[in-house]
């Protein structure tokens, strides 16, 4: 396997290598991210390449003018249709609602499993098994709640805004 080193024998140069290396991961990061976001907000709407490419532009100041940034765009779109996160009609993307429907019955399962648990006749094994569980449930409840008491804090603010107004 190569390494940088093998390529540029020169320090200044492998630094400079890796520094674009940590650049290009950093917008890809950014742009999964807004994606995300964009998905997560307007479930029920599907989008073309170019309106994804505008609200990127707009809301989260992401510029695919350069191909190479374009082709980071297709990049995470192609993954994201590969992953199953999002649904692909005639160049038309939005996020694949049954993926997540599955995820929640998967959890409710889970819980409805644990309610009829014999955990006084169980093994050892099982035990702990539960308990794992139980705790990523229990965390993954925390984590809900809290964005949920962010998004009722960021409507009390934008309430206060416009009142203010």
């Amino acid at each position: 396997m190569l390494h940088c080193k093998d390529i540029y024998p020169d320090e200044a140069k492998v630094d400079a290598v890796n520094f674009i290396g940590r650049q290009a991961m950093a917008k890809h990061n950014e742009t999964k991210k807004a994606l995300m976001e964009i998905f997560k907000e307007r479930e029920e709407k599907w989008y073309s390449i170019s309106e994804l490419e505008e609200i990127c532009k707009e809301d989260y100041g992401l510029n695919f003018d350069d191909k190479k940034e374009k082709n980071n765009l297709y990049n995470q779109l192609y993954r994201f249709k590969q992953d199953g996160i999002v649904i692909c009609n005639r160049s038309l993307y939005r996020i694949n609602d049954r993926k997540i429907d599955n995820a929640l019955q998967i959890i409710e399962d889970k819980i409805e499993s644990y309610k009829n648990f014999k955990w006084y006749s169980c093994s050892d094994e099982e035990l702990e098994e539960a308990r794992n569980t139980l705790q990523r449930i229990t965390d993954l409840s925390s984590k809900v709640q809290n964005l949920i008491n962010q998004m009722n804090d960021d409507t009390i603010k934008v309430t206060e805004d416009i009142k203010a107004m």
